[in-house]
Protein backbone atom coordinates (compact mmCIF):
# COMPACT_ATOMS: atom_id res chain seq x y z
CA UNK A 1 0.00 0.00 0.00
CA UNK A 2 2.80 2.42 0.88
CA UNK A 3 4.60 1.59 -2.37
CA UNK A 4 1.42 2.13 -4.38
CA UNK A 5 0.84 5.55 -2.84
CA UNK A 6 4.50 6.44 -3.28
CA UNK A 7 4.22 5.55 -6.98
CA UNK A 8 1.11 7.70 -7.38
CA UNK A 9 2.84 10.71 -5.83
CA UNK A 10 5.85 10.18 -8.09
CA UNK A 11 3.58 10.03 -11.13
CA UNK A 12 2.04 13.28 -9.97
CA UNK A 13 5.45 14.87 -9.78
CA UNK A 14 6.11 13.47 -13.24
CA UNK A 15 3.22 15.57 -14.55
CA UNK A 16 4.67 18.66 -12.87
CA UNK A 17 8.12 17.86 -14.25
CA UNK A 18 6.74 17.67 -17.78
CA UNK A 19 4.98 20.98 -17.24
CA UNK A 20 8.29 22.53 -16.24
CA UNK A 21 10.00 21.01 -19.26
CA UNK A 22 7.31 22.44 -21.53
CA UNK A 23 7.28 25.86 -19.86
CA UNK A 24 11.10 26.01 -19.71
CA UNK A 25 11.35 28.54 -16.86
CA UNK A 26 14.44 30.64 -16.28
CA UNK A 27 13.87 30.44 -12.53
CA UNK A 28 11.79 28.50 -10.01
CA UNK A 29 10.47 30.29 -6.93
CA UNK A 30 10.18 27.77 -4.08
CA UNK A 31 8.04 28.35 -0.98
CA UNK A 32 8.29 26.09 2.05
CA UNK A 33 8.30 25.80 5.82
CA UNK A 34 11.60 25.33 7.63
CA UNK A 35 10.28 23.30 10.59
CA UNK A 36 13.39 23.75 12.68
CA UNK A 37 16.31 22.91 10.42
CA UNK A 38 17.62 26.40 9.70
CA UNK A 39 15.77 28.49 12.26
CA UNK A 40 15.11 27.81 15.94
CA UNK A 41 13.06 29.59 18.58
CA UNK A 42 16.01 31.97 18.93
CA UNK A 43 15.07 33.44 15.56
CA UNK A 44 11.87 32.69 13.63
CA UNK A 45 11.19 35.01 10.68
CA UNK A 46 7.64 35.11 9.32
CA UNK A 47 8.97 35.30 5.76
CA UNK A 48 12.63 35.05 4.73
CA UNK A 49 14.32 35.23 1.33
CA UNK A 50 17.57 33.43 0.56
CA UNK A 51 19.83 35.68 -1.51
CA UNK A 52 22.91 33.46 -1.76
CA UNK A 53 24.39 31.77 -4.82
CA UNK A 54 23.72 28.19 -3.72
CA UNK A 55 21.46 26.45 -1.24
CA UNK A 56 21.98 22.88 -0.07
CA UNK A 57 20.30 20.36 2.13
CA UNK A 58 19.83 16.67 2.82
CA UNK A 59 16.76 14.71 1.82
CA UNK A 60 17.44 12.41 4.79
CA UNK A 61 15.61 12.83 8.07
CA UNK A 62 17.31 13.19 11.42
CA UNK A 63 14.08 12.01 13.06
CA UNK A 64 14.65 8.58 11.49
CA UNK A 65 18.31 8.46 12.44
CA UNK A 66 19.39 8.82 8.81
CA UNK A 67 22.80 10.23 7.99
CA UNK A 68 22.65 13.66 6.38
CA UNK A 69 25.54 13.03 4.01
CA UNK A 70 23.77 10.09 2.36
CA UNK A 71 21.91 12.45 0.02
CA UNK A 72 22.96 16.10 -0.17
CA UNK A 73 21.23 18.18 -2.85
CA UNK A 74 22.76 21.45 -4.05
CA UNK A 75 20.68 23.99 -5.94
CA UNK A 76 21.92 26.99 -7.86
CA UNK A 77 20.06 30.14 -6.81
CA UNK A 78 18.73 33.04 -8.86
CA UNK A 79 20.47 35.69 -6.79
CA UNK A 80 19.64 38.76 -8.87
CA UNK A 81 15.98 37.79 -9.11
CA UNK A 82 15.91 37.10 -5.36
CA UNK A 83 17.34 40.54 -4.56
CA UNK A 84 14.77 42.22 -6.80
CA UNK A 85 11.83 40.27 -5.36
CA UNK A 86 12.99 40.87 -1.80
CA UNK A 87 13.39 44.60 -2.34
CA UNK A 88 10.01 44.98 -4.01
CA UNK A 89 8.16 42.88 -1.44
CA UNK A 90 9.63 44.93 1.40
CA UNK A 91 8.67 48.07 -0.48
CA UNK A 92 5.12 46.74 -0.71
CA UNK A 93 4.89 46.45 3.07
CA UNK A 94 6.05 42.87 3.76
CA UNK A 95 8.83 42.81 6.35
CA UNK A 96 10.93 39.93 5.04
CA UNK A 97 14.16 38.76 6.58
CA UNK A 98 16.93 37.70 4.28
CA UNK A 99 20.09 35.64 4.36
CA UNK A 100 23.02 35.54 1.97
CA UNK A 101 24.67 32.58 3.70
CA UNK A 102 23.15 29.27 4.72
CA UNK A 103 24.13 28.61 8.33
CA UNK A 104 21.54 26.24 9.78
CA UNK A 105 21.10 26.49 13.53
CA UNK A 106 18.56 23.75 14.21
CA UNK A 107 20.18 20.82 12.36
CA UNK A 108 23.43 22.21 10.94
CA UNK A 109 24.57 19.06 9.11
CA UNK A 110 21.23 18.66 7.31
CA UNK A 111 21.21 22.07 5.63
CA UNK A 112 18.00 23.64 4.44
CA UNK A 113 14.50 22.22 4.86
CA UNK A 114 13.30 19.12 2.93
CA UNK A 115 10.55 21.29 1.43
CA UNK A 116 13.20 22.74 -0.90
CA UNK A 117 15.55 19.85 -1.60
CA UNK A 118 13.38 16.71 -1.38
CA UNK A 119 11.21 17.55 -4.44
CA UNK A 120 14.12 18.94 -6.48
CA UNK A 121 15.19 15.74 -8.29
CA UNK A 122 11.56 14.87 -9.01
CA UNK A 123 10.88 18.26 -10.58
CA UNK A 124 14.19 18.84 -12.36
CA UNK A 125 16.39 15.73 -12.53
CA UNK A 126 19.36 17.73 -13.83
CA UNK A 127 18.96 20.39 -11.11
CA UNK A 128 19.45 22.90 -13.90
CA UNK A 129 16.86 25.57 -13.00
CA UNK A 130 18.02 28.36 -10.67
CA UNK A 131 15.78 28.66 -7.62
CA UNK A 132 14.57 31.46 -5.36
CA UNK A 133 13.88 29.97 -1.90
CA UNK A 134 11.39 31.76 0.36
CA UNK A 135 10.86 30.45 3.90
CA UNK A 136 7.39 30.77 5.41
CA UNK A 137 6.80 30.36 9.13
CA UNK A 138 3.95 27.88 9.32
CA UNK A 139 4.18 26.37 12.78
CA UNK A 140 5.86 28.70 15.27
CA UNK A 141 3.24 30.87 16.87
CA UNK A 142 2.48 33.62 16.16
CA UNK A 143 2.54 32.81 12.44
CA UNK A 144 1.25 34.81 9.46
CA UNK A 145 -2.51 34.95 9.12
CA UNK A 146 -4.28 33.48 6.13
CA UNK A 147 -5.10 37.00 4.92
CA UNK A 148 -1.43 37.98 5.13
CA UNK A 149 -0.38 34.89 3.18
CA UNK A 150 -2.97 35.47 0.47
CA UNK A 151 -1.92 39.11 0.12
CA UNK A 152 1.73 38.03 0.03
CA UNK A 153 0.95 35.69 -2.86
CA UNK A 154 -0.87 38.35 -4.86
CA UNK A 155 1.96 40.83 -4.35
CA UNK A 156 4.56 38.20 -5.23
CA UNK A 157 2.78 37.56 -8.54
CA UNK A 158 2.67 41.27 -9.32
CA UNK A 159 6.38 41.65 -8.53
CA UNK A 160 7.41 38.65 -10.62
CA UNK A 161 5.25 39.77 -13.55
CA UNK A 162 7.55 42.78 -13.96
CA UNK A 163 10.50 40.54 -14.74
CA UNK A 164 11.55 39.49 -18.25
CA UNK A 165 12.33 35.92 -17.12
CA UNK A 166 9.95 33.01 -17.40
CA UNK A 167 9.26 32.16 -13.76
CA UNK A 168 7.48 29.16 -12.24
CA UNK A 169 6.17 29.03 -8.68
CA UNK A 170 6.34 25.91 -6.50
CA UNK A 171 5.29 25.35 -2.91
CA UNK A 172 5.63 22.35 -0.64
CA UNK A 173 3.38 21.77 2.35
CA UNK A 174 0.88 19.38 3.86
CA UNK A 175 -2.85 18.93 4.16
CA UNK A 176 -4.24 17.78 7.50
CA UNK A 177 -1.85 15.46 9.30
CA UNK A 178 -0.12 15.39 12.67
CA UNK A 179 2.48 12.64 12.54
CA UNK A 180 4.17 12.40 15.90
CA UNK A 181 1.53 14.63 17.49
CA UNK A 182 -1.57 14.13 19.58
CA UNK A 183 -3.72 13.54 16.47
CA UNK A 184 -1.41 11.11 14.71
CA UNK A 185 -3.44 8.70 12.62
CA UNK A 186 -6.33 11.09 11.93
CA UNK A 187 -7.01 13.32 8.93
CA UNK A 188 -9.70 15.95 8.61
CA UNK A 189 -11.29 14.82 5.35
CA UNK A 190 -14.07 17.45 5.17
CA UNK A 191 -11.57 20.25 5.87
CA UNK A 192 -9.11 19.03 3.23
CA UNK A 193 -11.81 18.61 0.62
CA UNK A 194 -13.23 22.03 1.39
CA UNK A 195 -9.81 23.68 0.96
CA UNK A 196 -8.99 21.83 -2.26
CA UNK A 197 -12.44 22.47 -3.69
CA UNK A 198 -11.99 26.22 -3.25
CA UNK A 199 -8.53 26.13 -4.80
CA UNK A 200 -9.87 24.25 -7.82
CA UNK A 201 -12.68 26.80 -8.23
CA UNK A 202 -10.31 29.77 -8.10
CA UNK A 203 -11.68 30.80 -4.72
CA UNK A 204 -8.51 30.54 -2.67
CA UNK A 205 -9.43 33.78 -0.90
CA UNK A 206 -11.83 31.66 1.17
CA UNK A 207 -8.78 30.14 2.92
CA UNK A 208 -7.87 33.48 4.48
CA UNK A 209 -9.92 33.16 7.73
CA UNK A 210 -8.68 29.63 8.50
CA UNK A 211 -6.00 30.65 10.97
CA UNK A 212 -8.03 33.38 12.67
CA UNK A 213 -9.60 30.77 14.97
CA UNK A 214 -8.15 28.36 17.51
CA UNK A 215 -8.65 24.75 16.48
CA UNK A 216 -6.71 21.52 16.82
CA UNK A 217 -7.56 20.82 13.18
CA UNK A 218 -5.50 23.81 12.09
CA UNK A 219 -2.35 22.84 13.93
CA UNK A 220 0.22 20.21 13.04
CA UNK A 221 0.63 19.74 9.31
CA UNK A 222 -2.52 21.69 8.49
CA UNK A 223 -0.60 24.85 9.38
CA UNK A 224 1.36 24.33 6.15
CA UNK A 225 -1.76 25.33 4.22
CA UNK A 226 -0.26 28.79 4.56
CA UNK A 227 1.97 28.07 1.56
CA UNK A 228 -1.04 26.81 -0.39
CA UNK A 229 -2.77 30.10 0.42
CA UNK A 230 0.22 32.07 -0.88
CA UNK A 231 0.18 30.19 -4.17
CA UNK A 232 -3.60 30.62 -4.40
CA UNK A 233 -3.15 34.37 -4.08
CA UNK A 234 -0.42 34.38 -6.74
CA UNK A 235 -2.42 32.29 -9.19
CA UNK A 236 -5.66 34.17 -8.74
CA UNK A 237 -3.86 37.50 -9.17
CA UNK A 238 -3.03 36.21 -12.67
CA UNK A 239 -6.53 34.90 -13.35
CA UNK A 240 -5.54 31.26 -12.88
CA UNK A 241 -6.72 28.45 -10.63
CA UNK A 242 -5.74 24.93 -9.65
CA UNK A 243 -6.62 21.70 -11.41
CA UNK A 244 -6.33 18.24 -9.94
CA UNK A 245 -3.55 15.74 -10.41
CA UNK A 246 -4.02 13.33 -7.53
CA UNK A 247 -4.62 12.99 -3.83
CA UNK A 248 -3.24 10.15 -1.78
CA UNK A 249 -5.12 9.66 1.46
CA UNK A 250 -4.56 7.37 4.36
CA UNK A 251 -5.14 7.61 8.06
CA UNK A 252 -1.57 8.43 8.96
CA UNK A 253 -0.42 10.82 6.26
CA UNK A 254 -2.12 12.73 3.50
CA UNK A 255 -0.64 14.00 0.27
CA UNK A 256 -1.98 16.04 -2.58
CA UNK A 257 -0.79 17.47 -5.84
CA UNK A 258 -2.41 20.29 -7.71
CA UNK A 259 -1.28 22.52 -10.52
CA UNK A 260 -2.83 25.64 -11.94
CA UNK A 261 -2.51 25.76 -15.73
CA UNK A 262 -0.24 28.29 -17.30
CA UNK A 263 2.11 30.34 -15.23
CA UNK A 264 2.35 28.83 -11.77
CA UNK A 265 2.35 25.47 -10.11
CA UNK A 266 1.66 24.06 -6.68
CA UNK A 267 2.49 20.78 -5.08
CA UNK A 268 2.69 19.21 -1.70
CA UNK A 269 5.61 16.99 -0.95
CA UNK A 270 5.69 14.46 1.85
CA UNK A 271 8.51 11.97 1.94
CA UNK A 272 6.94 8.98 0.21
CA UNK A 273 8.89 5.77 0.53
CA UNK A 274 8.93 2.54 2.43
CA UNK A 275 10.82 4.32 5.20
CA UNK A 276 7.72 6.38 5.82
CA UNK A 277 6.07 3.55 7.68
CA UNK A 278 8.90 3.48 10.19
CA UNK A 279 8.62 7.23 10.76
CA UNK A 280 5.15 6.98 12.28
CA UNK A 281 4.98 6.54 16.06
CA UNK A 282 2.37 4.21 17.53
CA UNK A 283 -1.12 5.68 17.70
CA UNK A 284 -2.07 7.03 21.12
CA UNK A 285 -4.63 5.01 23.00
CA UNK A 286 -8.14 6.35 22.51
CA UNK A 287 -11.64 5.00 23.21
CA UNK A 288 -12.48 2.13 20.91
CA UNK A 289 -14.82 3.15 18.17
CA UNK A 290 -15.55 1.55 14.87
CA UNK A 291 -12.47 0.82 12.78
CA UNK A 292 -12.02 -0.67 9.38
CA UNK A 293 -9.82 -3.65 8.82
CA UNK A 294 -7.03 -1.34 7.66
CA UNK A 295 -7.18 0.72 10.85
CA UNK A 296 -8.96 3.69 9.27
CA UNK A 297 -11.45 5.50 11.50
CA UNK A 298 -14.99 4.78 10.35
CA UNK A 299 -15.76 8.50 10.24
CA UNK A 300 -13.18 8.79 7.44
CA UNK A 301 -14.24 5.57 5.75
CA UNK A 302 -17.93 6.49 5.70
CA UNK A 303 -17.23 9.79 4.02
CA UNK A 304 -15.06 8.31 1.29
CA UNK A 305 -18.05 7.85 -1.00
CA UNK A 306 -19.20 11.42 -0.42
CA UNK A 307 -16.26 13.09 -2.17
CA UNK A 308 -17.40 15.80 -4.53
CA UNK A 309 -14.28 15.53 -6.67
CA UNK A 310 -13.99 13.83 -10.06
CA UNK A 311 -12.00 10.62 -10.50
CA UNK A 312 -8.26 11.11 -10.23
CA UNK A 313 -6.54 12.11 -13.42
CA UNK A 314 -3.65 9.74 -12.99
CA UNK A 315 -3.73 6.10 -14.07
CA UNK A 316 -3.47 3.64 -11.26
Amino acid sequence: MVRDQSDRVRRGFGVLRRQLETFRPDALVMLGADNGRVFTQAHVPQFATFLGEEIWGSTRLAELGEEAEDDIVRLQCAGELASFAHRELVGAGFDLNYSQLLRPVGQPEYGTAPAFVAPAHLLMPQLDIPVLPIYVNCRSRPAPSGARCYAFGRTLAEVLSERPERIALFASGGLSHDHGGARSGWVDVPFDEWALDHLARGKGAALQPIFEMESDSHRGGSAELRVWTIVAGACEALGSKAWWLTISRRTRRQQGLASPPGRSMKATDRRSSERLATAIPPEPRRPRRGRSRRGEPECNRRRSHESRFPPWRLPR
